[in-house]
């Protein structure tokens, strides 16, 4: 990533949205959706120093009123108790121009469970970022359980952002700012 992206930003709310996958009886593919609340990462000289997104547990939508009510239920995200579902960053490494492997929790339900991401960042024209994180969450690691003939136990998730930077240069003014780790 190019220092000329450092600086911090933040989500464009109409261009987020977190999808999942999860197989349903071990064979049909359940695809949902679930609104991005925030979204923000903080960039200094191509290394990041702090990113995070948080997803809403009520509005988890997969096209069955039913399920979607189920979802929503303490056996799922108990969305009631723990409305957000909470990403953050703790460690990112640079695979290669533009794409990190970053070390991660992911927050559902009030637990909390480290989550290997794959979070690709592609400059547009606009002056804007696109991010895209990926990763396969365990549902058993965050306490939701379900017999494996009815829910397989991962479930594939992907965040897509676009996002706008908010501040230049508020890192190059911060004494002692550090990267979460990895260089670029």
């Amino acid at each position: 990533m190019e220092a000329t992206l450092t600086g911090s930003w933040s989500f464009e709310p109409e261009s987020a949205i977190a999808s999942f996958c999860v197989r349903e009886f071990g064979l049909v593919p359940v695809h949902g959706h679930i609104p991005v609340v925030s979204a923000t990462a903080r960039i200094d000289d191509g290394d990041v120093v702090q990113a995070s997104a948080t997803l809403d547990a009520a509005g988890v939508v997969t096209g069955n009123a039913k399920r979607d009510r189920d979802l929503r239920k303490p056996r799922f995200l108990s969305s009631n108790e723990h409305p957000g579902i909470t990403w953050r960053a703790r460690e990112a490494r640079q695979l290669s121009d533009g794409t990190y492997a970053v070390d991660a929790t992911l927050e559902v339900r009030g637990i909390t469970t480290p989550l290997a991401t794959t979070v690709s960042v592609v400059p547009r024209d606009d002056g804007t970022i696109a991010a895209t994180l990926t990763a396969v969450l365990d549902r058993l690691a965050v306490g939701i359980r379900a017999p494996r003939v009815l829910v397989a136990r991962q479930v594939e998730i992907t965040v897509h952002v676009v996002m706008t930077r908010t501040v230049i240069s508020e890192l190059a003014a911060a004494p002692g700012s550090a990267a979460l780790g990895g260089a670029s």
